[in-house]
């Protein structure tokens, strides 16, 4: 897909502006100061993989953002997730090298509320893509679509490509690419960045 022009040999400086995610932070307002990397709360170790089937549990429900309790979270995930007040919790993890993983819930203002999933590298690292790439974008996004979803493209200026959104009733998903160069044309790597339900 188009759009990773000017991202080519910093993908993931440039994933970072794109997505609002801080060095080592995650999402913006996310950080450390609520919810600290953790492994001794997993029931079992998080992996890029596990964190993406979990967020697909209240799609594949149909359980809508409102209705998703700390709980319901951690169950999908496997871990005890942090609760910062009613309205806003989550949990976020160190991966293997050099990956950062956050999730949160929280409402947000002239939105409601909104889960927010982002992987993102961890302060000034370089990190290898598969890490974070099963499945890769092409993979997850078609079993959205494959619930029931209508599939659109969001680009920006000069056919900039910033995210897919998938919507039905009750529900609006944007999956959020991460494109890491290839070596030769047509082999770059695409991978989930981020995914926002509301």
């Amino acid at each position: 897909m188009g759009g990773t022009r000017g991202c080519r040999r910093h993908s993931n400086l440039c994933a970072r502006h794109a997505y609002g995610v801080r060095k080592g932070h995650g999402l913006r307002g996310f950080g450390r100061t609520h919810f600290r990397y953790t492994r001794r709360h997993a029931i079992r170790p998080i992996t890029a993989t596990r964190a993406l089937d979990g967020v697909m549990a209240p799609i594949r429900s149909h359980t809508t953002v409102a209705e998703l309790t700390p709980e319901s979270m951690g169950q999908a995930l496997g871990v005890s997730v942090t609760r910062v007040s009613a309205e806003h919790y989550g949990y976020t993890q160190q991966l293997p090298g050099d990956w950062s993983f956050s999730v949160q819930r929280q409402r947000v203002p002239s939105v409601g509320p909104r889960v927010d999933l982002a992987f993102s590298p961890v302060d000034e690292a370089e990190p290898s893509p598969p890490v974070i790439c099963s499945p890769d974008f092409a993979h997850f996004t078609a079993a959205v679509e494959s619930l029931g979803f209508t599939r659109t493209t969001s680009r920006g200026e000069h056919g900039r490509w910033i995210f897919d959104a998938f919507d039905r009733p009750g529900q609006h998903i944007e999956v959020y690419p991460l494109v890491h160069p290839g070596d030769t044309h047509g082999t770059d790597l695409t991978c989930v960045g981020r995914v926002s339900i509301r």
